[in-house]
């Protein structure tokens, strides 16, 4: 996988999951549990990587379809129709549209109410919740995996919550400050997660950042975005830090490259779109004084028809015969007796 690639479909996650990738190859065991699968584009990457066998949990139906038939030949996928949370429970899910009110693929979750006004929710669909730890009991998943990977929509700290019996080596959180247009201000906070995951035998975390314009890797163990920014928190067990070490290098470059690409392209794209609003200045520039130009010709125009038609009034009347005073006499006396 290229880190400094823009892929959508795996919502531009390329850095963590390079990450991710260069340290299946050291697990013991790269069986994985991807919360919130979507349509499997992640897990695809993962199982590309080496990680499997794969459990994936994924409430939204039309999700599951699309799930099922991606992994119908893969052997070891395991595509499970419920939500993870806290506690087994029945549920709404909230199935998330634009403020246009076109569906979307993602942002479907079990708590809309800190969401922004770009998501709309339309309708629900009932579902079933299921705590990890439920599911592990059943033997539904196993009870302990390589990768971990959470990506609830809000719920993440719930989903770590009913997970207090599994251990992982690595587990990927999604974390943000506040999406004022979308998510909102994230609903747990950075020690509520550190909380829950340090139990299932991990301390150490990197967090990946993405930004309007960037995408970085920040120093271990600390991870503060901000308004805007969102990313993902990967907790690994001490003996993976050493790989981890080794990746990251390869991984800055790849990124800063991105960094630089995006912000040259931004940028021509700006200075295009300048280019463009000022050749539309210079020809409403143009059409405006091309109307003012007519409408001076046309008022013009009626004062000269109005000059012409009153001279040509004027000399009407001058040509007509003057009134001869005899003829007045002599109209007068028409009629008259004499005297």
């Amino acid at each position: 996988m290229d880190p400094s690639a823009v892929n959508p479909e795996i919502d531009d996650q390329g850095a963590e999951l390079s990450l991710i990738a260069a340290l299946i190859p050291e697990l013991e065991n790269p069986s994985a549990i991807d919360v919130g699968s979507e349509r499997g584009a992640v897990a695809a990457v993962l199982r590309d990587a080496g990680a499997g066998p794969m459990w994936l949990v994924e409430p939204f139906p039309g999700s599951v379809a699309l799930l099922l038939e991606r992994f119908a030949d893969v052997p070891g996928v395991h595509v499970l129709d419920v939500a993870a949370g806290g506690e087994d429970r029945a549920a709404e899910l909230h199935l998330a549209h634009d403020e246009s009110g076109e569906s979307l693929d993602a942002f479907h979750t079990l708590h809309p109410e800190s969401s922004g006004p770009d998501l709309a929710w339309r309708r629900s669909v009932p579902v079933r919740v299921r705590s990890l730890d439920s599911l592990s009991a059943a033997g539904e998943i196993p009870s302990r995996v390589g990768v971990l990977k959470v990506d609830a929509e809000g719920s993440d700290a719930e989903v770590l919550r009913g997970a207090a019996s599994l251990t992982a080596d690595i587990v990927m959180v999604e974390f943000w400050g506040e999406l004022p247009d979308t998510l909102g201000k994230c609903p747990f906070t950075l020690g509520e997660v550190r909380s829950l995951v340090e139990p299932l035998g991990l301390e150490r975390f990197l967090f990946v950042r993405h930004g309007p314009r960037h995408v970085s890797i920040g120093r271990w163990d600390t991870a503060d975005p901000g308004q805007g920014e969102w990313g993902n928190l990967i907790f690994m067990a001490d003996s993976l830090v050493g790989a981890a070490e080794a990746a990251l290098p390869a991984l800055d470059r790849a990124l800063r490259e991105r960094s630089e690409r995006i912000i040259a392209e931004q940028e021509a794209a700006a200075a295009e779109r300048l280019e463009t609003i000022g050749r539309l200045k210079s020809d409403a520039d143009e059409r405006l004084e091309l109307i003012e130009n007519l409408s001076s010709n046309n008022v013009n125009r009626d004062v000269k028809r109005l000059r012409v038609g009153r001279r040509g009034k004027r000399r009407r009347r001058s040509e007509l015969p003057a009134l001869d005073p005899l003829d007045d006499v002599e109209q007068e006396g028409r009629g008259s007796s004499p005297v």
